[in-house]
This record gives structure tokens, C-alpha cells and sequence, in this order.
């Protein structure tokens, strides 16, 4: 076992006493760091203590850069060896890229590197107790501010995970592997508001748990300013209403926080086709099959009877409905988008995306459970469903950056665009 110990000063090196047998009896190597004295610490095989001897001052991840010791926890990572990291918010986060840095020394190729250390995740051997001045997510200093249009970019295993907890940004690429519960709940809910999750198992009164989420802290969500903006709305069953800009921009964004929401769930459903799904199958070995083909088939089959039903029934004719009356657009037909939606789901070419699960089962049932040649199809179905879901995120994506971009002055100037 190696120790790799930080702390103030040799006053502050503690459990002398437990530790001294262990190094003596070669089954512990000690190694200390002071950040504030120029000192180090040496053991006496003969008197079998620990001795504070000069040195220069520094931190533990400094040590561990340091080449023989790099090389040194690079044989031990390459042996199996656990790794177990505790102390408060920024050490843990030094000592990940410490980590991060001795591993890319060794493994120039930044995917293969990634991977070894998510191994080790997966596997238990990197392991963290984080704890900080608790004062809940927000006690941190100023951060940067990030638009919700950057954000909701963040859902893909390309671009990576982000979330929002408190109003605060968090990159969870690293911790998506470290999820006691797997990364889909990550991923479930990724380039969006997690707040509500969240608190709802209680993770914002455990100091540990919301310590470890500041490791992965990016800044804060911005929230653009409207002052005191408004204007009429046509709302259904209620007729005109008085609205605020502020209240346009909630409504744009929870219909955008909705469609990533729907874009979250398919991209876990359709992971089917590269995990595996059966006891025959390791990660090195994905097989389709007639089940997987079938958990495609009505992965597509509930988008396309439930969430688009929803999506394209209400509440998206309303935020037209909405934006057009408060935005001030008097050439605009209210009920277009409606009648538009209408005719696409009534369209011949509507009807047949929604018989494709009902083709694919037929297949399956012809096939007998042949069903290679049913791979292609499965895959054009991933494709095309996630491409339509995109370009509808990347739409409304587009209405926000118009918000962002003009803020109070969106209701004059957002007209143009």
C-alpha cells in the first residue's frame, strides 16, 4: 500500500503512531507533502519512526507527477491496484487530474485513456470521499455564466453530459461512470434542469453528496434580463392574457427542456443495439437479436403515438400562439402552426412511420429468429428518429439564442429574425 498524505505543516501529520508499524514492516510507503514548510518527512528503519527533515513545500499532486512516482503508480494501475482519493472539493480535483495527466503519459491515445480510467470506475478501484464547508451548491464564488443554448447540447456521448442542479452547470462526463445507479440516470438527464431530481432523493442534505457535485461544477446557468417587458398573449381557454417576456422565455424553455427530455429517453432505449442485453453477451460482444430488435421497434412506436402526440398536440401550438401575440408578429396566422401539425400527422408519409413497428413485428415473426438482415433497418430507424428529434431541439434551440442575444430588446429586435 502507498499513502500520498497533504497537509498544512508537520504538526498537522497525524496517526504517527498507526502508521509507523506498517512502514516498518514494509507493508505501507509513506509519502508526505507540505504546503506550507519547507520540510519532508523520512523513516528511520533503526529507531522505526518518522522523522521531519528539509524539503521544499508542495502539494500531493506535484508528488505524484514527479517521475519515478508517476512511473511508479502507473505499474500499480497497470497491476490492478485500487486508488482511493479523500479530501475536500479541489484536492480531489487536483488528484483526478494528476491522475488523468500520469495515465495520458503512459497512454498518449486520449479514448484509450479515458476508457483505462473509466475501467477503473466501473470496476470499484477509483474510489472517492469528497467533503467540503458545507454551505449547500451555491457557496462557491462568481463562475462563468452559460447559456441554456450551449447547454442543451450537452446530451450525447460526443459532446458530452451536462446537467443543471440549483441554477449551476456540472460536467458529469467523468462521474456519469461512477453513478452507483449506471450512467443512464445521467444521461436521463443531461442537457437540462436535474434540480427537481435531485432534491427529490434528498442528495442537496447529504454535504458529501453535494461536495462531490462541486467537483464537476462549469458555472452558473445564465438567466437573461428582461425587465419589465410585456405583452398579450392569446392562451387557450383563457383567451387574451397579460404576459411578461420573462414568461415567454420559461414557456420556450420548457418546451426545449422537454424535447431534450424526449431525446434523453430514446437515446437510452436505443443504447439496446451496442450493450448487452443477455447473459451470452460481454461488452467486447454486443449480438443482435429478434429482442432487440423488438425493444427498437416500440422505443420508435412511443414516440411516435406518445411523446410527438403530446409534443405537437399542445404545446407547441400554444408557444406559437404565445410568441406571436406577445412578440408582437400581427401578420401571423395564430392558428397556422396548429393546421400545419395537423396536416403533417394526417399525411400519407406520417402514416407510414407510424406502421413501421407494426412492420417490424410482422417481420420478426416471419423471420423465426433469423433476424440479421433486419440490422440495417434497425439502425436506419436509430438514425432517422434521432435526427428528427435533433433538428427539432436545434429549432427551438434557435428561438433561445434570440432571447439571449437581445434580452430586454427582444420583443423590437427579435422580429427580424
Amino acid at each position: 500500500m502507498w499513502l500520498l498524505f497533504g497537509t498544512r505543516q508537520p504538526a498537522d501529520f497525524y496517526y504517527q503512531e498507526e502508521l509507523e508499524p506498517l512502514v516498518a514492516g514494509g507493508q505501507l510507503r509513506v509519502s508526505v507533502a507540505f504546503s506550507r514548510a519547507d520540510a519532508a518527512v523520512a523513516f528511520d528503519h533503526h529507531t522505526q519512526k518518522f522523522a521531519v527533515v528539509a524539503g521544499q513545500r508542495g502539494y500531493v499532486d506535484g508528488a505524484m507527477r514527479e517521475e519515478a512516482n508517476a512511473q511508479r503508480l502507473w505499474e500499480l494501475l497497470q497491476q490492478g491496484a485500487s486508488f482511493y482519493i479523500c479530501g475536500r472539493t479541489a484536492f480531489a480535483n487536483t488528484i483526478l487530474a494528476g491522475l488523468r495527466e500520469i495515465i495520458g503519459r503512459y497512454e498518449p491515445d486520449e479514448t484509450a485513456a479515458n476508457q483505462l480510467l473509466y475501467q477503473m470506475m466501473g470496476e470499484d478501484r477509483l474510489m472517492l470521499e469528497v467533503f467540503t464547508s458545507y454551505a449547500g451548491t451555491h457557496f462557491a464564488a462568481e463562475k462563468a455564466h452559460i447559456p441554456l443554448s450551449e447547454l442543451v447540447l450537452h446530451n450525447n456521448d460526443e459532446d458530452g453530459y451536462w446537467i443543471v442542479v440549483s441554477g449551476r452547470v456540472y460536467d458529469m462526463n467523468a462521474f456519469n461512470h461512477m453513478h452507483p445507479g449506471g450512467p443512464k440516470i445521467i444521461q436521463s438527464y443531461a442537457g437540462m434542469d436535474g434540480t427537481i431530481a435531485y432534491q427529490k432523493i434528498e442528495h442537496h442534505l447529504n454535504s458529501e453528496v453535494d461536495a462531490m457535485l462541486g467537483m464537476y461544477e462549469l458555472g452558473i446557468l445564465h438567466t437573461p434580463h428582461f425587465g419589465q417587458q410585456w405583452g398579450v398573449a392569446l392562451a387557450p381557454e383563457r383567451g387574451l392574457q397579460v404576459m411578461t417576456l420573462r414568461e415567454v422565455y420559461v414557456a420556450w424553455r420548457d418546451l426545449l427542456y422537454m424535447v431534450v427530455e424526449i431525446e434523453n429517453a430514446l437515446q437510452n432505449d436505443f443504447r439496446i443495439l451496442q450493450e448487452p442485453f443477455t447473459d451470452i453477451e460481454t461488452q467486447s460482444a454486443v449480438v443482435f437479436s429478434a429482442a432487440k430488435a423488438q425493444q427498437i421497434g416500440q422505443a420508435h412506436e412511443r414516440l411516435v403515438t406518445s411523446y410527438l402526440d403530446f409534443l405537437l398536440g399542445e404545446p407547441l401550438p400554444t408557444l406559437w400562439r404565445v410568441v406571436i401575440g406577445v412578440l408582437g408578429y400581427k401578420q401571423l396566422d395564430v392558428g397556422w402552426m396548429a393546421t400545419e401539425l395537423q396536416a403533417i400527422q394526417s399525411s400519407p408519409q406520417a402514416g407510414v412511420v407510424r406502421g413501421l413497428p407494426r412492420w417490424l413485428r410482422g417481420e420478426l415473426k416471419a423471420a423465426e429468429g433469423e433476424v440479421a438482415h433486419l440490422r440495417p433497418f434497425c439502425d436506419r430507424l436509430v438514425a432517422e428518429d434521432g435526427r428528427f428529434l435533433r433538428e427539432l431541439k436545434l429549432a427551438l434551440r434557435a428561438g433561445v439564442l434570440v432571447f439571449e442575444r437581445y434580452e430586454a430588446q427582444t420583443m423590437g429586435r427579435g422580429q427580424a429574425e
